[in-house]
């Protein structure tokens, strides 16, 4: 397929942009190279091949086998001196054991169904608790099967998830306080960035389309701070205008004035993440 693209540095690592295979072509032309090798993306195989025309082709390969417990094969690719023929393909299974690989997929499955639904929870945690500080694990156990949608006997599990005192019971807060959201805005290989707690309605919504907003914020935020100044805000709004039409274009000084909602000069993740809650 052929994609609309715009190309685009940027630190956040979840940010990407769709190509196919003309793109491709036109890059290695371009390189007077004929052949691509990507990785860090899980294929079955450990490996997959795009014809992309005009003698040029790409590979990607993936090496971890069983990757999340997930059971797929990894590979390595294995080309000759010259680097003009194709290469020899090695692929294995994982010896490891898959179930213990796949409890700590599932683990991180619930944590993520948890936080992006914790406003949910809440709710029917105090409801269930007539409005107490402490729960039984029997009505834990109905709420979250109520508020994840889910038909699951939770019993089993609740010592992993919840912090169950002697008694058979759960304190909420200290349950919830356990899932918490936190973004890492600007790590670089010089800092660790910044760490941005969220709130629960925060948390739901990144956790629903945290790769395109942290992707969207991370393009704007040139300096990796987790903030987002008028300059970086215009920059970016120029970048951008480049390629849009002249209906299009962009008002970076309405934009900014619109999603700096406590008018404290700059953008917090949290208030850029909060103004398209209603949008996507």
């Amino acid at each position: 397929h052929t994609y609309t693209y715009i190309y685009i540095h940027t630190h956040i690592h979840t940010f990407r942009c769709r190509y196919g295979p003309n793109l491709v072509q036109r890059w290695l032309k371009k390189m007077n190279c004929y052949t691509l090798v990507r990785s860090h993306e899980c294929v079955e195989a450990g490996w997959s091949y795009m014809d992309c025309g005009a003698n040029t082709q790409m590979y990607t390969v993936f090496s971890n086998a069983n990757y999340q417990g997930g059971g797929n094969r990894a590979a390595v690719l294995i080309f000759p001196g010259d680097g003009l023929a194709e290469p020899d393909i090695v692929t294995w299974h994982s010896n490891v054991d898959a179930r213990a690989s796949l409890g700590t997929s599932n683990r991180k499955q619930m944590v993520d169904l948890i936080c992006r639904h914790k406003r949910r929870l809440r709710e029917h945690l105090i409801r269930l608790s007539d409005g107490h500080d402490w729960i039984s694990v029997e009505d834990w156990n109905s709420a979250m099967r109520t508020a994840l949608a889910l038909d699951v006997d939770f019993t089993p599990f609740c010592k992993t998830l919840a912090p169950v005192h002697e008694d058979r019971v759960i304190h909420i807060q200290n349950f919830l306080d356990r899932y918490v959201v936190q973004v890492r805005m600007g790590r670089s290989e010089d800092s660790e960035g910044t760490l941005v707690s969220a709130d629960e309605g925060l948390s739901a919504l990144l956790m629903d389309k945290r790769e395109i907003l942290l992707g969207v914020f991370g393009f704007f935020d040139n300096n990796g701070d987790g903030l987002l100044s008028k300059d970086e805000v215009v920059a970016g709004c120029s970048l951008l205008n480049e390629r849009l039409s002249p209906d299009e274009q962009l008002d970076p000084e309405q934009i900014f004035s619109f999603i700096d909602v406590d008018g404290g000069g700059s953008i917090s993740v949290a208030e850029f993440c909060r103004i398209w809650a209603s949008e996507i």
